[in-house]
């Protein structure tokens, strides 16, 4: 007889917070081949609800949360143990897998133990041989996990493996779910201050493209607005069937566009999810190590649907990824906020440096903080650097301070910018004030673009006077294949970025909020 396998060596440590061990909480410390690690992670389910499991599909959405820096991916307990080709291409692009047993909600109360043993024996011999799967979890938000079921899963992570962690319930013993946004119509300020040791859920469900939604509604649909409330688009929401998903939406919508088109609709949604999301992940990023990891809800869906997927069923990436993207960057400087919106307030702002990777060690680097008008002119400067400085994953850089008339403006725009020796070496933007004034973010003082194809990439040139902001490319039939480095970002007037991209199709184009496609 011959077995051939395929396996890596790699150490997974649970260490306890900086306080030391709790009885009440898990040790949350994820040490990985002996190194300390903030896990930026994101929930994942089971990717199609009729069992259609392309490795091709597999293989896209494992490129793309490799491409945002995924450390971690948290395979949902309401779904199934995952595959073959599942663990097989985490395994390849090095993103860590939490396999949570297939129950939720109590459900191990229930459903037959003989089954379930069956399911937990079969799969852990199966997959505990790959060095993605970090940890065991019995299910997703069981308020009572007790009891044969989850004692008899504990038990066969310990006799059947008894190298890897297990959790008795995901949120358990120092993690959180949150979801005050959405659905509990919270504005996005409630997450301006959420904090935990692990995030193990949170989200804002939100549209898939418009090319994606396309494709799923009736073509007698495609052009009816409002939508009727028992057509597919209300059938496509979170809750099926349901009024309330079309009016969760509607409410945060109004924030940003009117909810008079798809395409407001779309566009509204598709930055609350952003816009919400980003501020948490850089909020709790800034706490290491006393905070150590957010697992997002989520990156993919099982079904073409309004849902809380960054990456639409189709493979079309949301606002929300590339955004996403930037925050989970390994070097990366973020501004905190008090609120979404202050207007005529005077603020101080905090700066956080991040560095995961080692990347500004010994070297001489500069972080420069703008903020801009609504005429994009710049109203505040704020430099800091530092020289040859030993290495540290967390710097409190200290504030930008503005004043009531540097923040009276609609929209109010910050520019993060972190500038190794000569080198721009991560740049991200934020946006204030834009409830005052619906439509604001999208009427701004126009510029252009230009674009040239060189190499495997399309170069990118701001050629107006003033900044472009939320840079993006927009790819007619490629939205579900089409990949970028980078967008939704800013180019300074006279700037120039190569961008690689996996298509150079010139259906291919760049746009900005402010600048027409080119």
């Amino acid at each position: 007889d011959r077995v051939e396998t395929t396996f890596g060596l790699r150490t997974v440590e649970m260490r306890p917070l900086p306080d030391g061990p709790d009885p009440e909480l898990y040790n949350w410390t994820f040490v990985i081949n002996g190194r300390p690690l903030f896990i930026k992670g994101a929930n994942w389910c089971t990717m199609d609800a009729l069992m259609r499991f392309d490795r091709d599909l597999y293989a896209r959405f494992f490129q793309m949360a490799r491409d945002s820096h995924i450390h971690m991916l948290r395979a949902w307990g309401s779904g199934m143990p995952e595959t073959d080709d599942f663990f097989d291409l985490a395994d390849r692009h090095g993103v860590m897998i939490l396999q949570e047993w297939p129950t939720a909600w109590n459900s191990h109360d229930v459903q037959p133990l003989d089954l379930l043993e069956e399911t937990v024996r079969h799969t852990t011999l199966r997959i505990r041989n790959h060095p993605s799967l970090v940890m065991y979890g019995a299910g997703n938000e069981s308020s009572k996990p007790f009891g044969p079921s989850i004692n008899m899963m504990g038990r066969h992570s310990i006799e059947l493996d008894g190298t890897r962690p297990f959790h008795r319930a995901e949120p358990w013993g120092g993690s959180m779910h949150n979801y005050d946004v959405y659905w509990g119509r919270q504005p996005l300020d409630k997450w301006l201050s959420m904090k935990e040791t692990f995030i193990g859920e949170f989200g804002v469900a939100s549209m898939p493209s418009l090319e994606s939604t396309l494709k799923f509604l009736p073509v007698e649909e495609h052009d009816a607005w409002p939508p009727r409330a028992d057509g597919t688009l209300a059938h496509r929401m979170p809750v099926f069937n349901k009024k309330a998903g079309m009016s969760i939406h509607a409410q945060y919508v109004g924030d940003w566009v009117p909810n008079n088109s798809l395409e407001n609709f779309i566009l509204g949604i598709q930055m609350t999810q952003a816009t919400g999301m980003r501020h948490v992940v850089e909020l709790n990023r800034t706490r290491w190590p006393h905070a150590t990891g957010i697992c997002y809800y989520k990156i993919n869906d099982n079904n073409p649907a309004s849902s809380w997927s960054t990456v639409d069923w189709y493979g079309a990436p949301k606002i929300a990824y590339h955004i996403l993207q930037q925050a989970y960057a390994p070097l990366h400087a973020c501004v905190l906020f008090p609120r979404m919106s202050v207007a005529g307030e005077p603020v101080e702002l905090p700066v956080f440096l991040l560095d995961d990777a080692f990347d500004l060690e010994r070297s001489d680097w500069k972080v420069r903080i703008r903020a801009f008008s609504q005429h994009l002119a710049p109203v505040a400067v704020q430099e800091f650097r530092g020289v040859a400085e030993p290495w540290q994953q967390v710097r409190d850089l200290g504030v930008l301070s503005l004043n009531a008339d540097q923040t009276f403006n609609i929209p109010l725009l910050v520019v993060a910018d972190v500038i190794k020796g000569n080198r721009l070496a991560d740049r991200s933007f934020y946006w204030l004030n834009y409830t005052q004034i619906q439509g604001s973010l999208f009427s701004l003082p126009r510029t252009s673009l230009d674009t040239r194809r060189h190499g495997d990439s399309i170069v990118v040139t701001n050629t107006g006077d003033l900044p472009a902001v939320g840079v993006h490319f927009q790819t007619p039939g490629i939205t579900d294949v089409f990949s970028c480095a980078e967008s939704f970002i800013w180019l300074d007037p006279g700037e120039r970025r190569p961008i690689k991209v996996s298509h150079l199709d010139e259906s291919v184009k760049a746009m900005a909020w402010n600048a027409d496609l080119a």
